[in-house]
């Protein structure tokens, strides 16, 4: 039996990130937590016996193995890294299902390799803020779950591209591995 999941949004909200050029950005930011991105990094959550536990509650620190290769290579100064930072605060929505940045969305001063750009815009973060990329942590971070995401790495150009691809990808051609 399959299960059934759906995204609602505030329709109060949607003209106002229309404007601002984000509303995209939203919608594949909730879609990637849909489909597991801090919401079934717990081994007990996945319910695959012998899966990784990928992150303790509380803890702040999110191990999965292909994740935290992807952050040693993608930020600058992060190759010896134990762990992905994982934001702890901004309450129950924020906390624990996300990659950290300053509290309220303010720059972490840890910078992507390729572009400069700070990990505060990954899409994955818990606070919107205009410009945001699909960082490779967060597509290792898929792989850490189950998902192939062998056909976005290899093919994703640039950030702009690399959303229309995401979306396309997770809504049309994402599927699991099987354990």
């Amino acid at each position: 039996m399959r299960s059934q999941v759906s995204m609602s949004f505030d329709s109060a909200d949607v003209a106002a990130l229309e404007t601002d050029g984000t509303w995209e950005a939203v919608i594949l930011h909730e879609m990637a937590h849909v489909i597991g991105i801090g919401t079934l990094w717990s081994s007990s959550d996945v319910g695959i016996p012998g899966s990784q536990e990928l992150y303790v509650d509380g803890s702040g620190q999110y191990t999965g193995a292909t994740g935290l290769a992807a952050y040693q290579q993608e930020f600058v100064g992060q190759e010896s890294a134990t762990f992905v930072p994982v934001e702890l605060g901004g309450g129950g929505g924020t906390a624990n299902g996300h990659w950290n940045e300053g509290d309220g969305g303010f720059a972490t001063g840890i910078t992507r390799v390729s572009d400069g750009q700070d990990m505060n815009l990954m899409l994955m973060s818990g606070w919107l803020n205009g410009g945001s990329y699909i960082s490779d942590t967060t597509l290792g971070s898929f792989e850490d779950l189950g998902y192939n995401t062998t056909l976005v790495l290899n093919a994703v150009p640039e950030p702009s591209s690399a959303l229309l691809l995401l979306a396309g990808f997770m809504g049309i051609s994402l599927h699991r591995r099987r354990a």
